[in-house]
């Protein structure tokens, strides 16, 4: 199910060029199949709610508008940092 609404995001995404998704998870592999641009929320300390915290460009990168990006080597090393991150800063 997971794939099939990857793809359909990506196609709806990809209709225009003036479509904008804006998409909430907590699955960063399923957010960078997608997207290209990931911004990371997260809590500081003394202020209330979450803020953006980190911001990745897919663009620059050269990991987005691609339908086979989600089997790319370089996506998954790109998951694997963003999960480092977060293990390491918390």
């Amino acid at each position: 199910m997971e794939e099939k609404t990857c793809n359909l995001l990506y196609r709806i995404a990809h209709r225009d060029d003036l479509n904008t998704l804006i998409v909430v998870t907590h699955d960063i592999t399923a957010a960078a199949t997608i997207a290209d641009h990931i911004w990371v929320l997260g809590k500081e300390k003394g202020i209330e709610g979450s803020r953006i915290i980190k911001e990745y460009n897919l663009i620059e990168r050269g990991l987005c508008w691609q339908p086979d990006i989600a089997t790319s080597p370089a996506l998954t090393e790109f998951v694997r940092e963003v999960k480092e991150e977060f293990r390491t800063s918390r």
